[in-house]
């Protein structure tokens, strides 16, 4: 599921959906599977 799940997020931000800094970073955190601490700040959205 999580591999389904971070291909799904990274297609979204090649696509454009997701715009935002934090979105690819977040995008980044899904794919490598760990949290960059340093740069992260705020939560990870809410699956959907």
């Amino acid at each position: 599921m999580a591999p389904l799940f971070a291909r799904v997020i990274e297609q979204g931000v090649r696509e454009g959906v997701l715009k935002t800094r934090h979105s690819q970073e977040v995008a980044e955190w899904i794919l490598t599977g760990t949290l960059p601490g340093r740069r992260f700040t705020g939560g990870p959205p809410t699956p959907r």
